[in-house]
C-alpha cells in the first residue's frame, strides 16, 4: 500500500490545479507533503483559498509554499467558522419571554388535565399523491386513525 493512497481526494485535486495554475510540475513528494499537512480538508474552505492564490490576491505569481497556503487555509476557516456560527446566534432569540411561557405551559398543562384535544390533523378529507411512482390515498376514519392505501402496488393486488 502506498503512502498516497492515504490522501483526500481533495487535497489531491488542490495540489494538482496549484500546480497547473502556477505552470509547475506536480510530484509525489508535493502531493505527499501538502496531504500531510491538510489531513481532512474544509473543502469550501480550500477552494477559496485556491481563489485567493489563483486570482492575484497572493502575495506573488510564484507557486506558494506550504507555510503559506497553511497560513491562508488556516485564516479562512477561521473566518468560515465564526461566519457560520454568527448565523446560528442570530437565528436565535436573545432573550426569553418568560411570562408568555408561563402562560403557554399553564394553558397547555390544563389543556391535558381536562382531557382536551390539543393536537390539530392536516387530514380533514381524503388526500391523494403520488409516492415512488405509486398513488396512493391519505385517509382518516371515524376513530381518528390514519390510513394510507396504495394504488396499483404489487403488495396490493392478488
Amino acid at each position: 500500500m502506498s503512502l498516497t493512497s492515504n490522501i483526500h481526494p481533495q487535497v489531491r485535486i488542490f495540489v494538482t490545479m496549484l500546480c497547473e495554475g502556477f505552470n509547475v510540475p506536480n510530484s509525489e513528494t508535493k502531493m505527499q507533503a501538502f496531504g500531510e499537512k491538510l489531513k481532512n480538508p474544509h473543502t469550501p474552505a480550500l477552494r477559496e483559498t485556491y481563489n485567493i492564490f489563483t486570482d492575484g490576491r497572493g502575495q506573488s505569481n510564484r507557486m506558494p509554499t506550504i507555510a503559506e497556503v497553511m497560513e491562508v487555509y488556516k485564516s479562512v476557516v477561521k473566518r468560515m467558522t465564526m461566519q457560520s456560527e454568527q448565523k446560528l446566534v442570530n437565528n436565535h432569540p436573545r432573550e426569553i419571554d418568560y411570562e408568555n411561557s408561563k402562560k403557554m405551559f399553564n394553558k397547555l398543562t390544563k389543556m391535558v388535565r381536562d382531557g382536551v384535544s390539543h393536537v390539530r390533523h392536516p387530514i380533514d378529507s381524503d388526500t391523494i399523491d403520488w409516492q415512488h411512482g405509486y398513488k396512493f390515498t391519505l385517509s382518516r376514519d371515524e376513530k381518528d386513525q390514519d390510513w394510507v392505501k396504495y394504488h396499483d402496488h404489487p403488495a396490493n393486488i392478488q
